[in-house]
């Protein structure tokens, strides 16, 4: 608990948690957006953001939930945090995200039904994806397209090439489209933004590119090398890459 000039409030952002109780709003027969509103049920396992959604207005129906009109931040004064034995869920059709069951464990303990642990399952709530999308907007850059597209700069999209005649640009030899990549610092974020990366050119079949990890820390240099092994044999074709560490 919280005291912030006469306020108290619990602390807390992210969470996973079991679903103990259901508002007036979830109905077998609701209708229309969120699905969540008809298909949670209580036993289900859920992770939570830090923020509340309605899954509703524009920024949320557009996919910028963190913009969502009547957006909340958990541990703050106007919404308790999950640092607690229980927590209520604001919106929670738009908020939370069931996670699916192990269908070998139907029978047992609702909490015993998922095989991945709470401690991977808090990551896809803030960790995950803010690595995750670092690594999506670098690839995506619009100076890295000649890369991927094998063609010189500026490579222009296909929906707007339909209309655009002449200027045929000189294609790309596979030793001109290297790339290199760098991630600064090895912590939460920056080990899910390199894994990410990784993952992110081996599936776009990117077969020459070198990424510099780069940490001061020893330990986190030698975690994120261990994880890069363990995913080496993976389909992303993690092997493929050139890491280096600054020391």
């Amino acid at each position: 608990m919280i005291n912030t000039e006469g306020h108290q409030y619990i602390t807390g952002h992210e969470l996973v948690g079991i679903v103990v109780s259901l508002g007036e709003s979830f109905q077998k027969a609701a209708a229309g957006p969120p699905d969540l509103y008809s298909a949670l049920k209580i036993g289900d396992k859920v992770v939570s953001p830090f923020t509340s959604s309605c899954g509703e207005c524009r920024p949320c129906r557009i996919g910028f939930t963190a913009r969502c009109d009547d957006s909340l931040l958990f541990g703050s004064p106007r919404l308790p945090g999950a640092q607690a034995q229980y927590i209520r869920i604001p919106r929670a059709g738009g908020t939370l995200f069931r996670i699916p069951q192990d269908e070998s464990t139907l029978g047992t303990e609702p909490a015993a039904r998922i095989r991945t642990s709470d401690a991977s399952l808090i990551l896809l709530a803030d960790i995950l994806p803010t690595g995750y999308f670092a690594a999506l907007q670098a690839i995506q850059h619009s100076n890295l397209a000649y890369a991927f597209a094998h063609k010189s700069f500026p490579v222009i999209p296909g929906f707007v090439s339909a209309f655009i005649t002449g200027g045929e640009s000189v294609k790309v030899e596979v030793d001109d489209a290297k790339l290199a990549f760098a991630v600064v610092g090895l912590g939460p974020v920056g080990l899910c933004a390199l894994v990410s990366l990784v993952e992110l050119l081996g599936l776009t079949g990117t077969p020459n590119f070198a990424i510099v990890a780069v940490d001061p820390n020893e330990a986190r240099r030698a975690k994120a090398e261990a994880i890069l092994a363990t995913l080496g044999s993976s389909p992303g074709g993690a092997d493929s890459a050139v890491t280096q560490y600054s020391r």
